[in-house]
This record gives structure tokens, C-alpha cells and sequence, in this order.
């Protein structure tokens, strides 16, 4: 059984809206396009779905299953299209001369607020995302940059084939969790700021224009429905200071690279 193969290829798949759903029997899994796919097609998939399995022996028993192995039509193609074209939430890369050897993640991180569209959010929580890169020394910073200030030279980035990147996976798979949590409490720290920042936009919103409709209720004929707007602003208030408050950080993409002197 591919196991490493069987920990990485669904999370892949997701990421280009492809299903891979399991069946009843252990080890069988029925792979099929999404409602919403990322890519136009991907070959090896038939377009009615496929019966499959990581496990071989399981394979050799029944026709109408195929086996998953890296050099499977379908995983080579799901993993040109990340790695080649950028499709899909994870990329890897090569440097190649770069200041020191190690293998480096880059998470990125967009800030997300949920609320109705007549709350106008983004004007106190402008949409924003964040990059926080980490190293094999579990150093995490902010910014694009590896621990120590080194900056990345995109230009002398390269292709990292996937016998490789399934290496360092298997390699790295305690250190990714790890860092990416790292890199989370990093950002937890920057969320209560701009939470603050964006809760002082909205009380100074709210109080112009509650005074706006103060002055305006000093008239008789439309103190009524004066008093009627400013019930629905005090509501509206709440609903965003609300709302502002469970605005987090979404973990959205990554990207390893391996970084050679």
C-alpha cells in the first residue's frame, strides 16, 4: 500500500475540486470531478469517475479497480498541474544557490470576516492576507523572507519533482503541523490589533451618524421615522461589532521549497 501517497494525494485532489469519496469496502475509494474543478480537465480521469485503491493487493483482485501509485496517469498529472502551473493551494520548488541549505514552508494566511453584505465589513476590516514562512530549525517570521533575513529569489526558483517532494513530506511530516501552528499563534497576536483598529472605525461610524439622526429628530414631522432609523443603527451596530470579533485567519495556501547551497 502506498501509505505516503494515500496521506497526500486527497488533500491535492481537493484543492483542484476533485472528490475522492470512500466506499464501504476498506481501501476502496470512487474518484470523480467536483461540482466546481479548478481545471478544465485532468488527464487520467474518466469523466464518468473511477473505482480506486492505494492498496495493490486489494487492486489485483478486482478488474474495476485501479491502483494509485505515483507513476498512476492521474497522480503525475495532479501533481504536474500544481507543480508546473501553479494550480491548487500547494506549490514546490528548487533553489538552488541559495545562502544555506535547508527546506522552507510559506503559509499563507487570509483574514476573513463573515457577515451580511448590508454590514459593509470591509470598511472597518479590509479584506488582507499574510505570509508567515518557516524553516527546518522551526523558526517562523512574518513575510516572505526565510528566518535571518534572507530574502528568496523568485526568479531562481525551479521545478521540484515529486519523487522529491513526496521525500521531504515524508521527511517533514511532524515539522509542518508544528510550524504551521507556530504560525498561527504568530498572527493571533496581529489579529487582536487590527480587531481593535477595526472596532474603533466602526464606533466612530456609528456615533456621526447616530448624531446625524439626533440633529435631524429635533424635527417633529420626521421624528418617527428618525427614531425608527436609529433603532436599525443600533442593531446594525451590534451585528458588526459582532461580527468583527470573529474575524480570524484562514489558512489558505502553502509552498515548500528547497533551499540548496
Amino acid at each position: 500500500m502506498s501509505q505516503h501517497l494515500q496521506e497526500v494525494l486527497p488533500d491535492l485532489l481537493d484543492s483542484l475540486g476533485v472528490m475522492l469519496e470512500a466506499r464501504s469496502e476498506k481501501g476502496l475509494y470512487f474518484i470523480k470531478s467536483g461540482d466546481m474543478m479548478f481545471v478544465e480537465a485532468l488527464p487520467g480521469l474518466p469523466p464518468g469517475g473511477a473505482l480506486v485503491t492505494f492498496d495493490r493487493t486489494l487492486a489485483n483482485r478486482r478488474d474495476d479497480v485501479e491502483f494509485l501509485h505515483f507513476e498512476h496517469r492521474l497522480v503525475r498529472n495532479t501533481l504536474d498541474l500544481i507543480l508546473d502551473e501553479g494550480v491548487g493551494k500547494a506549490t514546490a520548488a528548487r533553489w538552488k544557490g541559495a545562502p544555506k541549505t535547508t527546506v522552507c514552508f510559506q503559509f499563507l494566511f487570509v483574514l476573513e470576516i463573515e457577515g451580511p453584505e448590508y454590514l459593509s465589513l470591509s470598511r472597518y476590516l479590509p479584506a488582507q492576507t499574510q505570509v508567515v514562512t518557516g524553516d527546518l530549525a522551526a523558526q517562523v517570521v512574518e513575510g516572505w523572507e526565510l528566518p535571518g533575513g534572507i530574502a528568496v529569489e523568485e526568479r531562481a526558483l525551479e521545478r521540484l519533482g515529486p519523487d522529491v517532494v513526496e521525500t521531504l513530506l515524508v521527511r517533514t511530516q511532524d515539522l509542518r503541523p508544528r510550524l504551521r501552528a507556530q504560525a498561527e499563534e504568530l498572527l493571533e497576536s496581529k489579529t487582536s490589533s487590527l480587531k481593535a483598529q477595526a472596532a474603533a472605525k466602526a464606533e466612530s461610524f456609528f456615533a456621526r451618524e447616530a448624531a446625524r439622526l439626533q440633529h435631524l429628530r429635533e424635527n417633529q414631522e420626521t421624528a418617527e421615522v428618525v427614531e425608527q432609523a436609529l433603532q436599525e443603527l443600533e442593531s446594525q451596530h451590534t451585528e458588526v461589532l459582532e461580527c468583527l470579533k470573529k474575524a480570524d485567519w484562514r489558512f489558505d495556501a502553502v509552498r515548500m521549497i528547497l533551499c540548496q547551497e
